[in-house]
């Protein structure tokens, strides 16, 4: 049986000062002569001011204590049959080096587990943006969590927006599909500043893809239920960041085609794994 226990963590520097909120289960008891064993396999998901950790391994007669590691710092541990914790932040700031290790009845420690390394971001469901060729927003700033009109007026801030794969971005019907692309790729009289750069997954959660691996393409055509990377190129507003959405659906027909999606965002500039 899966334990787990979630954690309040208040973040400073590199140390959580983590104190207990809900054990979930049951302890299971020790069962005489067992020696317990080590920690492995140590896996961790990301969420919204939140880290779940999940790890194999069990408690005995000798190894007798879990403890988890942030780099170097100890950040929390425990003497109960826990196989899974949720680190609880205030903020979605910080990446973390996580491992635990298990103790024995003398004091020592494993080499512990893998090492992941993860960060906390934030999650938003719901959003809207509608084709190009519409009178409504079309484009998308992920750090603020808006949507906004096509006009040059948002071109620092506009990190996608929603056409055709026509370059002007009218109706094609030879292939009608929406296409997810970079602002600075918009037919206009004014140079756009902010390249993005776009990576269709494919068919899955946001969590099935962890780690950004963002090519060299700036425009991706719409699938309903299918996960894409975004990386914002730095630009003199603000350095690289990376997001990753997930299409939820595709309603209403030319002009005013809109699509709903899930997204997160790194708040870490250049960090990857989220």
């Amino acid at each position: 049986m899966m334990n787990s226990r979630k954690l309040f963590g208040f973040v400073v520097v590199l140390i959580c000062s983590i104190a207990t909120f809900s054990c979930d289960d049951e302890l299971d008891p020790i069962e005489p002569g067992d020696p317990g064993v080590p920690a492995t396999e140590l896996t961790a998901t990301v969420g919204d001011r939140e880290i779940d950790l999940e790890w194999d391994g069990s408690l005995g007669e000798d190894y007798i204590k879990f403890v988890i590691y942030n780099g170097q710092s100890m950040l929390w541990e425990t003497t109960e049959f826990l196989n899974s914790i949720t680190l609880i932040f205030n903020d979605n700031s910080g990446i973390y080096d996580l491992r635990v290790k298990t103790e024995d009845i003398n004091g020592s420690q494993t080499t512990g587990t893998n090492m992941v390394r993860v960060s906390p971001r934030p999650y938003h469901t719901g959003e809207i943006i509608w084709e190009f060729s519409s009178s409504n927003p079309s484009g998308y700033d992920f750090s603020a969590n808006q949507s906004l009109p096509m006009a040059y007026q948002n071109h620092n801030t506009i990190d996608i927006y929603l056409g055709t794969v026509n370059p002007d971005d009218t109706y094609n019907e030879t292939n009608p599909n929406l296409v997810l692309k970079s602002p600075t790729i918009v037919q206009s009289d004014n140079s756009w500043q902010k390249d993005s750069w776009i990576e269709h997954h494919g068919q899955g959660s946001l969590d099935d893809f962890f780690a950004a691996d963002v090519g060299s393409y700036q425009s991706a055509t719409i699938e309903v239920g299918h996960v894409y990377h975004i990386k914002m190129e730095e630009t003199i507003d603000g350095p690289k960041h990376y997001a990753k959405l997930r299409i939820t659906s595709v309603n209403n027909s030319y002009p005013n085609r809109q699509i709903t999606f899930e997204y997160a965002w790194q708040d870490d500039a250049e960090f990857t794994g989220f």
